[in-house]
């Protein structure tokens, strides 16, 4: 093993070398061949596309959710409709205050709703056609029908809708009646029950035994037609041309009622005067808001995150800097500091490119990418330029690039290869979003390092020809050799005594040419000796240097590291997180963060939906969804009935799962046939089974008129609940293939849906318990009652809620097998006891950041998801990077030697005395490598501080976990290999260069 590694280090370090060599001859042709290349394969962004669908994006494709979704939902029923929503609150929203002014169902407040409902409703918007054209778009433009037909109403629903109750009635009411006719309705089942559109409601019967209604709010839906969703071309984005006009004109109301309801940018002037009257308005639309305040959490923190990248390549730029070289311009490296920058920026385009080229698509996830991008592209530039830091100054420019190519090449292949590994094998994961990230950060870091030893190399080349012309930095057309020659002109001047800009006459005329003359000609002298020993010096390998802080504090921390108690508890107290996060932190994390977490920190949207804790039945739809059952079958019919019966009685906690009972198309046509039987008093003109059932439904779902299905005991023929049956015509996709024993010209039913309404939960483990207990139901029901129906449970949550208790398992699978590639990777480069404790170590910071996770309270969500997804290839970066520097030390020469300098440390003789050595290969390790690893490091977490202050609570989590990985893998580095070295070096095989 240890021949094979030998061999391989020689084999790449020769490689390497003499990739550096052909490109420090030809830097002008790598550039433009790089510079070609990375332009054709960017453009590949241009074919691809942009995944923000939360259904295919943000949901595990295997789940039971999603495969109903995308299988039997989707292509049957379409999009979910679009909807406005809005609530009216009365002044100090206290009905419990005894103040009339706070009860919104007071005579007079109900009227002032209604206006502002019809306000509403009014609205209009201008739309700006291609041709340049202006229309106005009302929201009968894009309203959504309650049936099919050219004289559907727009569907609407509140209190209003439900009781239908409107101004001309109620100002012939008085308050008495307006009570009882909301009583009347909260006690109708099962789609006119008040909860859902009025906020705390109450209905009491006070001391005189009248019925009192209070509520503090009222809320509003306005349905609009849904948009088929679909990805999103990325050219399209860019060229304008991917919105039909019917996106556009939604969006164009949209933005009137925004305006309306006074959020957003654009805002009208008489929000100011609505909120000093009795009332106050909130509003949102559904997905635009959700939607673009999703985004709004990524543009507000852009500048955020444009300060930190910033941050971070500034401090690279300072890193790069040689003092030794002289003042500022002389020793700065800032074109290539923008050099560096350039490559990275162009790496990311390169991966963008080549992921959409094989298919795989982007999404808002990948612009986090860019912080993992700069945070390895960093580290590498400075890896190669402290290498060539490090070169003799007697080397010609193209064998110090060499060389330096030669030493940094094989550490930072490694550490990019390492990364791609990891990123290809946690692609396997089952979460779209996730899928993707990984797949596009692999080959982003892996082009990366193509173009540091090609595209960055060739700068690198360019800059070092202007350092040994002794150019100036940014002014590269001046030499500060003029400025040299100038002084030493002016010296001459003044030693002959001549004045200054009248050079041709001297302020002492006795003075003795001859003698003058002498004195310069043994000045000129001795000058040209000192110049002639200074060249002496730079041919020297050895260059005496002043010891610098750093190496101060190094030479501190050997001596104290290198005992073997300290090195011993360092390691013990490092890999004790392993026990502590896997068995503990990561079992107590919550699972799923809150939703206003996913928005900006005071978001209208999060306003809103918090403030629906006040409505009882804060509610969803929920479809129990049939596929291929027979409805004429009097049995199933029975069954289904059955089965509806045993969902709406499950419970959770303490009241009922299902808030509104399933509004049954099937229940309600069997009621419509049997009174239309007895009405006529014949035979049964409507059958409720058997041949001639799916024609007689599908003329019942034609009816658009209303038609009651429910008569009052009271009184006789008096109606207790009106539908209009073409309502339910959406609920059904037919098919026309025979079934059992029906005609071949009668229709049948492929799939069905009955439509109910599921309560909330604002906690994610109490809706995944909520689901769960539906599950179980529907199974109990199918089988206790021995009903062989294709029969599913879906609400939209469910997408969601079905990814919450997999996250677990799916990080730890995630990390445990990118884990183990990357160790297998390493392991043809490195020792096998060396990847043992690189092995120990990645376990040891993905526990830390468990146990980080459970003290600052993140939840495993999607954004904790990716973060460790990312520290995968972060936190092994720093411990390869040392661990290579210090297997690759050869023992029988000194640091002297290797560097081609005189360390500033004591270099004693490497006797066999083992401790000393093992100190001396950690000097080496960490004077080096382990010095271009730190600058690396803390250019990266001191711009990440920027993060901290984003308005993003998602953003914050983000700069929490990623700031504690890299100090982690830092600290890996650093502290926890070289105490481990102490340990077991003895254990391990030199291997050396030659």
């Amino acid at each position: 093993m240890t021949l094979w590694q030998g061999h391989v280090h020689k084999k790449t370090s020769a490689l390497f070398e003499s990739i550096g060599s052909f490109v420090a001859r030809r830097p002008r042709v790598t550039l433009a061949c790089s510079l070609i290349a990375s332009f054709f394969l960017s453009c590949g962004i241009l074919v691809g596309t942009l995944e923000n669908r939360t259904a295919y994006r943000d949901t595990l494709k295997s789940s039971p959710s999603t495969n109903l979704y995308r299988e039997i939902i989707e292509p049957n029923f379409g999009a979910q409709p679009r909807f406005a929503a809005m609530k009216i609150f009365m002044d100090g929203m206290d009905p419990s205050s005894g103040d009339e002014r706070d009860n919104v169902l007071l005579k007079t407040n109900l009227i002032a709703a209604l206006e502002i409902r019809e306000q509403v409703l009014s609205l209009t918007g201008t739309l700006i056609r291609d041709d340049g054209e202006k229309s106005d778009v009302s929201y009968e433009d894009i309203c959504f029908p309650v049936y099919e037909g050219e004289d559907a109403e727009c569907a609407t629903d509140s209190v209003f809708d439900r009781t239908l109750l409107d101004t001309s009635k109620l100002r012939n009411m008085t308050q008495e009646d307006i009570n009882k006719e909301l009583l009347k309705a909260s006690l109708a089942v099962p789609d006119l029950s008040l909860d859902g559109v009025i906020g705390s409601l109450r209905l009491e019967t006070n001391e005189y035994g009248k019925i009192v209604a209070y509520g503090n709010s009222l809320k509003f839906y306005f349905y609009m037609n849904p948009h088929e969703q679909n990805e999103q071309k990325i050219m399209d984005l860019i060229t304008g041309s991917g919105d039909t006009e019917d996106k556009r004109k939604g969006r164009t109301w949209e933005d009137a009622f925004y305006k309306f309801v006074c959020v957003g940018e654009d805002v009208n002037e008489n929000c100011s005067t609505r909120k000093k009257e009795e009332y106050d308005i909130m509003g949102i639309t559904y997905p635009g808001s959700f939607v673009g305040e999703g985004a709004r959490n990524t543009t507000a923190s852009t500048r955020y995150m444009t300060m930190a990248i910033g941050l971070i390549l500034i401090l690279m730029g300072i890193m790069l800097a040689d003092t030794k070289r002289g003042c500022l311009l002389q020793g700065t490296r800032i074109c290539l500091s923008f050099g560096a920058v350039f490559t990275i920026i162009l790496a990311s385009f390169v991966g963008f490119g080549i992921t959409c080229l094989i298919g795989v698509n982007l999404s808002d996830f990948t612009l986090i990418l860019v912080f993992v991008i700069i945070g390895i592209g960093v580290d590498d530039v400075i890896v190669v330029v402290d290498y060539l830091n490090r070169q003799p100054q007697s080397l010609t420019t193209e064998q110090r690039v060499a060389k330096a190519i030669g030493g940094a090449g094989p550490a930072i292949f490694l550490t990019s290869f390492t990364s791609l590994v990891a990123f290809v094998v946690a692609s396997s994961v089952d979460f779209g979003g996730a899928r993707w990230f990984c797949v596009t950060g692999g080959i982003t870091i892996f082009f990366l390092f193509v173009l540091t030893v090609t595209l960055f190399t060739a700068l690198l080349t360019f800059d070092e020809n202007r350092r040994e012309k002794q150019r100036y930095d940014c002014l590269c057309c001046f030499s500060y050799n003029i400025f040299t020659a100038l002084l030493t002109f002016d010296e001459n001047r003044r030693d002959k005594q001549r004045y200054d800009c009248l050079c041709c006459f001297s302020y002492n005329e006795t003075v003795n040419t001859e003698k003058l003359e002498s004195e310069n000609e043994t000045d000129l002298a001795t000058k040209s000796q000192t110049k002639s020993d200074i060249k002496d010096e730079e041919r020297e390998i050895i260059i005496e240097t002043r010891p610098s802080n750093l190496d101060r504090i190094l030479e501190i921390w050997l001596d104290f590291s290198t005992r073997k108690a300290v090195a011993g508890f360092i390691v013990l107290s490092f890999i004790s997180f392993i026990p502590i996060g896997f068995g503990f932190a990561i079992n107590n994390l919550d699972l799923g963060a809150e939703l206003e977490d996913y928005f900006p920190d005071g978001s209208y949207y999060s306003s809103y939906i918090n403030d629906d804790k006040i409505y009882k039945t804060s509610s969803e739809p929920l479809l129990l969804i049939m596929k291929d059952v027979d409805f004429s079958d009097e049995m199933i019919q029975w069954q289904v009935q059955r089965v509806i019966s045993d969902i709406e009685s499950s419970t959770y906690g303490k009241g009922n799962i299902i808030t509104s009972p399933y509004k049954s198309w099937l229940n309600d046509y069997r009621v419509y046939a049997e009174n239309t039987a007895v009405g006529n008093n014949t035979a049964v003109i409507h059958p409720v089974s058997g041949e001639g059932f799916y024609n007689s439904l599908k003329d019942f779902l034609e009816i658009t008129d209303p038609t009651c299905v429910k008569y009052t005991s009271s009184e006789p023929r008096s109606c207790a609940r009106y539908i209009i049956p073409a309502l339910y015509a959406r609920n059904i996709i037919w098919s026309d293939n025979e079934k059992g024993s029906l005609s071949s010209m009668e229709p049948t039913i492929e799939v069905a849906k009955f439509s109910g309404r599921v309560r909330t939960e604002t906690h994610t483990i109490d809706g995944v318990e909520i689901m769960k207990n539906l599950r179980s139901s529907l199974k109990a029901s199918l089988e206790d009652n021995d009903i062989a129906l294709s029969m599913d449970a879906f609400s939209f949550s469910f997408l969601y809620l079905d990814r919450e208790p997999e996250m677990t398992r799916l990080i730890i699978e995630t990390l445990a097998f990118a884990a183990m590639a990357v160790l297998g990777t390493v392991l043809l480069f490195l020792q096998p006891l060396s990847v043992t404790i690189i092995a120990f170590g990645t376990a040891s910071i993905d526990g830390a950041l468990f146990v980080i996770m459970y003290l600052l309270d993140i939840p495993i969500d999607v954004v904790s998801f990716l973060c460790l997804t990312m520290s995968i290839g972060l936190s092994v970066d720093y411990v390869v990077h040392i661990a290579h520097a210090y297997e690759t030390f050869d023992c029988s020469r000194t640091i002297k030697q290797e560097t081609g300098k005189k360390d500033s440390l004591k270099s004693e003789n490497l006797a066999n005395d083992a401790s000393k050595i093992v100190k001396n290969k950690l000097r080496f390790a960490l004077s080096g490598t382990g010095r271009s690893v730190t600058k690396g490091g803390i250019s990266t977490f001191t711009g990440l501080i920027m993060l901290a202050f984003a308005p993003a609570k998602a953003f914050r989590v983000f700069f929490k976990m990623l700031f504690s990985t890299v100090l982690l893998g830092l600290y890996a580095g650093l502290v926890y290999f070289p105490a481990c070295m102490i340990l077991v070096d003895p254990l391990i095989p030199k291997v050396t260069k030659s």
